[in-house]
């Protein structure tokens, strides 16, 4: 295995110093660097360092390497520290600590969401009455530390940040929470779960009237629509016909003068690579209170962007 790493490196080495590789391209899982941090291959992180490897690279997600390692609990150098900006500690404890606001915020749409997945059967009461048991359970279960968990794994500082600055600061998370509900609703059970949407491989630019107060209502709800719902082209007209009715003209154009921001996109993939993760807590907490789930387990965006590209 010794022989191995040390071929690899050999390789790595020669790619880098011989054939001019540059050690910083960005793949679908990162740069080099972070392909070497997932695999807590320390020798190779230094390697990647000597060779002329960027800390400050962030992968798709927006994390760069340290962020990537504390998120992911990841062994690392200590040497990738030093050339961090930040703290190991410090970046840890700031995206516990916002990402926990953030749900925080989003608590009664959460438990909105878990009354949808609990079959009526299971509690068989009013809306209103099945919602106050819903909420009891969640409340008791305190597995709000849990859900913070997931959230600091997969959404960036950069990403946390934006929220709180830009949806929670502006006063519009409930506008940001009936779009996303309105995009359930429109896509169908089977789409999403809370707040999930489906993000492609490559964004489209940003609109170029996103920071215009003077956007017609009927194009800032399909920049909305295109925002929540980038991968259902034909259900775009729809979202839009929908949020028109539930938001305000104002509501309308402030949210699309803010998910036009390269950190508003990793906001939406992040919440896209914790879609599993999330899906599964809810499902334990439905089946530890004994209830039935009111529909099958839901699939993964990939899962469903394969099946998108077999039928298209």
């Amino acid at each position: 295995m010794l022989d191995d790493r040390k071929q690899r490196e050999d390789m790595i080495e020669s790619l880098v110093r011989e054939f001019h590789v540059d050690v910083n391209v960005l793949g679908r899982d990162g740069t080099a660097l972070h392909i070497a941090i997932q695999s807590e291959e320390t020798d190779t992180v230094d390697l990647l360092l000597n060779l002329g490897a960027d800390v400050h690279v962030r992968d798709h997600l927006g994390q760069d390497a340290l962020e990537y390692a504390i998120s992911h609990n990841k062994l690392f150098p200590p040497r990738l520290a030093q050339l961090s900006r930040h703290t190991s500690l410090a970046i840890d404890a700031e995206k516990r600590r916002l990402a926990a606001r953030i749900i925080q915020s989003q608590t009664h749409s959460i438990i909105r969401h878990l009354c949808a997945l609990v079959s009526d059967s299971s509690i068989d009461t009013t809306v209103e009455q099945k919602l106050d048991v819903v909420e009891h359970a969640w409340r008791s279960c305190n597995i709000e530390e849990e859900l913070t968990m997931i959230w600091a794994r997969n959404l960036s500082l950069a990403a946390l940040q934006w929220y709180i600055v830009e949806v929670e600061a502006k006063g519009v998370v409930e506008d940001y929470m009936v779009a996303a509900e309105v995009t359930v609703a429109v896509a169908g059970r089977d789409f999403c779960a809370y707040n999930m949407m489906l993000v492609p491989d490559v964004q489209e630019p940003a609109s170029r009237v996103c920071d215009s107060i003077e956007t017609e209502p009927s194009e800032a709800a399909q920049i909305v629509a295109r925002y929540f719902m980038p991968t259902h082209v034909h259900l775009h007209e729809k979202l839009g016909r929908e949020l028109m009715k539930r938001l305000s003209d104002a509501a309308l154009r402030a949210l699309s003068s803010i998910i036009c921001s390269p950190d508003a996109q990793l906001f939406v993939k992040g919440r896209e690579a914790q879609y599993l993760e999330e899906d599964d807590l809810y499902q334990h907490f439905v089946h530890t209170q004994g209830w039935e789930l009111d529909r099958p387990r839901l699939p993964s965006p990939s899962s469903q962007r394969t099946a998108d590209a077999t039928v298209a």
